[in-house]
């Protein structure tokens, strides 16, 4: 799965998992399962009235209609000196950006937090949230400066042992040969967490976690098994 358009950074700090007793990994284990995919107060597959509610974002309140254009928060941000482009100076990012797809349930969206402009540099640094059907489908966040042994093992106190642990082999046209890791958590709903090293030869350490819900781990396994029908010489 390639996720690599990021476009917010954002501040936030995220606990996977917080136990005031130490279950064992089984334990572990088993609340995962009963929980699902899940991340802070966020659950995968949660609709998006309720993760607006989550967050504390009210569009009604926020995005008021404006009197004289139903589409005004629909359209792309636009200024300048033709009649036909409106001066959209109070358009905020919440309103541009979750506006157009409140209506279809479908778009991509990054994090709203008041927090991350204070920040040069936060940590996750890039976020994005999508939405498919109106429901959280996939939460992406990458790392830049944490550390990743660390973020497996919250992980792994939230969701009890990964199902892979593996290092993917990278080379580039010059000849260098690198590896990167990547370790991933499935859940019994069919929701799947994994956290992979960025590929790229310059960022060994950094790396990017990737909560999907269990509707769109079958989603995506059902267009790959047709993708492979299609394909004479595809062996299935």
């Amino acid at each position: 799965m390639n996720r690599a358009a990021f476009l917010i950074p954002l501040s936030i700090s995220l606990v996977f998992g917080q136990n005031k007793t130490t279950p064992s990994a089984l334990q572990k284990k088993q609340q995962a399962i009963e929980v699902g995919v899940h991340v802070g107060k966020h659950q995968m597959g949660e609709t998006f009235k309720q993760w607006l509610a989550i967050l504390d974002i009210d569009l009604a309140k926020s995005c008021p209609p404006h009197p004289d254009d139903p589409e005004y928060y629909r359209r792309p941000y636009r200024i300048g000196l033709d009649s036909n482009f409106k001066v959209a100076e109070d358009r905020s990012a919440i309103c541009l950006q979750l506006m157009p797809f409140q209506d279809t349930g479908n778009g991509e969206t990054g994090d709203f937090n008041d927090k991350f402009s204070s920040s040069p540099v936060p940590d996750p640094y890039l976020v994005r949230w999508t939405f498919a059907n109106g429901k959280l489908s996939v939460y992406s966040l990458v790392y830049v400066k944490s550390d990743m042994q660390e973020h497996i093992g919250f992980l792994t106190d939230a969701y009890g042992p990964p199902a892979t642990h593996k290092f993917m082999d990278y080379q580039n046209a010059y000849g260098a040969a690198w590896k990167r890791l990547e370790v991933s958590w499935r859940t019994a709903d069919g929701g799947a967490i994994t956290l992979s090293e960025l590929s790229e030869f310059d960022k060994a350490g950094q790396f990017m976690v990737i909560f999907v819900s269990g509707d769109e781990v079958r989603k995506e396994t059902a267009e790959a098994d047709e993708k492979k029908k299609a394909n004479p010489y595809a062996k299935y």
